[in-house]
């Protein structure tokens, strides 16, 4: 006879949708002098429950962090922060059980004129990766988003505006920090469970002045299944491929 079972853990599956939880958000930001030479650091507590932190940082300086970490780790950069002056960064499997630095380390930067970051902490049901990126010289951008249910963060920055400038998150990101800060500024901005396909993300810029030197970065991210629930999926599509060989 031909044996008939389901699997009850249908989120684990390739190419299942998988939902992220947004679990907290917080952010911080430092008005620099011309120098460098510093650690900006956030403490920043993920939760109990947190299995992953997901960073967007913007700044105007003349170089990247030489690291950026959480706790203590290394964390897995997604998009360069030297290339735009915006960078996005991860970490699976944060420090639990209360607070941890978040740092970026400039001391090997001269020149520092400002830097803003913002933090967003989730819960998944696996490890998370990045599925794709996109940088763009404006306002806006196109993301090709492969993976349906996806989280997306995003980061703006722009240079050269006058005291009282602002820049915020347009629908669908749900706006997070946005502000002017010192001969320039950035804005934050997430969008969770997005659909497969080509994804606009824009941000807009208010107040006085003529800002410029705009980037917007985004990167979407979903979830990996470990290597054991992978090995036990394949397994079980064996087990009934022969189950129904025998049958026949």
């Amino acid at each position: 006879p031909v044996v008939a079972f389901s699997l009850s853990f249908a989120a684990r599956l390739p190419g299942a949708e998988v939902a992220f939880s947004v679990l907290g958000t917080s952010a911080a930001y430092t008005s620099g002098s011309a120098g460098g030479a510093a650690t900006h650091t956030l403490s920043y507590n993920p939760g109990a429950t947190s299995t992953a932190i997901v960073v967007s940082v913007v700044m105007e300086s003349n170089g990247a962090p030489s690291s950026v970490k959480f706790g203590g780790v290394d964390m897995i950069p997604v998009v360069g922060a030297s290339g735009s002056n915006v960078g996005i960064y991860y970490l699976n499997n944060p420090t639990t059980g209360g607070a941890s630095n978040l740092t970026f380390d400039y001391s090997s930067v001269t020149t520092v004129n400002f830097i803003a970051f913002q933090v967003v902490s989730l819960n998944a049901s696996d490890s998370i990766e990045v599925t794709a990126t996109a940088t763009d010289t404006d306002s806006n951008l196109t993301l090709a988003v492969p993976t349906a249910d996806s989280f997306v963060m995003a980061g703006y920055n722009f240079n050269q505006g006058s005291n009282g400038a602002s820049a915020s998150a347009d629908s669908p990101l749900t706006p997070m920090f946005g502000n002017f800060i010192n001969s320039g500024g950035g804005a934050f901005g997430y969008e969770n469970g997005v659909a497969a396909g080509n994804q606009n993300y824009s941000f807009t810029l208010g107040g006085p002045g003529s800002p410029s030197d705009r980037r917007v970065t985004a990167a979407s991210f979903n979830v990996v299944p470990e290597p054991g629930s992978a090995a036990l999926i394949g397994g079980l599509g064996l087990l009934a491929l022969l189950r129904r060989r025998r049958a026949c």
